[in-house]
């Protein structure tokens, strides 16, 4: 294993040992920074150097929405017998995949600024997707009502900074503009700081309650995730004919095994719906994910 991808073990072990010292007790300003500073940055960084063409942004929007509701599918059907409020928070946990705060980092690190910003392509459909899909899943899985209207959850989305970078990434790549060498090395000094401090974050994160009493939805989870997920993928990349061993590939492979998304724990909490039960199965996952792909990777 290289150093790099060591340290990231590392770095989740100081997340985790910070939040058991009490030194750091959570990580909303950690996530701030990486939300609305560093991680925005490093998108438009690798977007700017990475030559993207149309035909491969276009390609991996598609696979991203179609991965998205063929898991969809898959889930709800598979979980169809369990109650109402399992059923839909499985469904939630196996739909909605961490899209861009593991798989950037380490698509960075793997496939340099190419594959971070086909991560970000593919996150960028994902996080449209998780407002409308993931809002709809976790509200069937409670009773409880919401009061944000489509109108506001809209912009919420497109105000979300990752998703503005994105967005505007994607303006900038028709346009093939030569940006200055001290404008490029300012965005990459603050984009690559995104790397230590998400990790850190995924330590922060960590949060089992009752771990025995979510081991059986803990393990279905897993499998729908570790196992279906790049089974669906890899069937889209075989029938789009886009080569396995492709930049474009490994990314949509890469993304078709990350865990459940940190983000279903708030839609949980937001909805009532199992956030204990959803925090325990995310986090676990989170830390089980991040320490298989850096090992499959050295």
């Amino acid at each position: 294993m290289s150093i790099e991808l060591l340290s990231l073990i590392l770095l989740i072990l100081v997340g985790v040992t910070l939040k058991r010292v009490k030194l750091v007790c959570e990580s909303t300003s950690l996530v701030k920074i990486i939300n609305y500073v560093t991680m925005p940055t490093l998108i438009l960084y690798s977007i700017l150097t990475s030559n993207i063409r149309f035909r491969e942004v276009l390609v991996i929007l598609i696979v991203a929405f179609v991965h998205r509701l063929l898991m969809f599918s898959v889930s709800y059907t598979t979980f169809s017998r369990l109650g109402v409020r399992e059923k839909w928070i499985l469904t939630l946990l196996s739909t909605v995949q961490n899209a861009i705060y593991l798989p950037l980092p380490i698509a960075f690190i793997l496939w340099g600024n190419r594959g971070a910003a086909l991560v970000s392509i593919y996150a960028f459909s994902c996080i449209l997707n998780t407002q409308t899909l993931g809002v709809f899943i976790a509200s069937m899985a409670s009773e409880s009502k919401n009061n944000m209207s489509v109108r506001d959850r809209i912009i919420r989305v497109l105000t979300f900074p990752p998703t503005t970078a994105s967005l505007l990434g994607l303006m900038l790549i028709p346009l093939s503009l030569n940006v200055g060498g001290e404008i490029i090395e300012t965005l990459k000094l603050i984009g690559e700081t995104t790397i230590p401090l998400s990790f850190i974050v995924v330590g922060l994160e960590y949060e089992v309650r009752n771990l025995r009493k979510y081991l059986k939805p803990l393990t279905l989870v897993a499998l729908m995730r570790l196992v279906v997920s790049p089974l669906m993928a890899l069937i889209l990349l075989l029938a789009l004919r886009i080569k396995l061993t492709s930049i474009l590939g490994k990314v949509v492979l890469l993304e078709s095994i990350m865990p459940p998304a940190v983000y279903t724990i708030i839609l949980a909490r937001e909805f009532n719906a199992s956030p204990e039960e959803a925090a325990t199965i995310t986090t676990t996952l989170i830390i089980i994910a991040a320490i298989i792909i850096l090992l499959a990777s050295a």
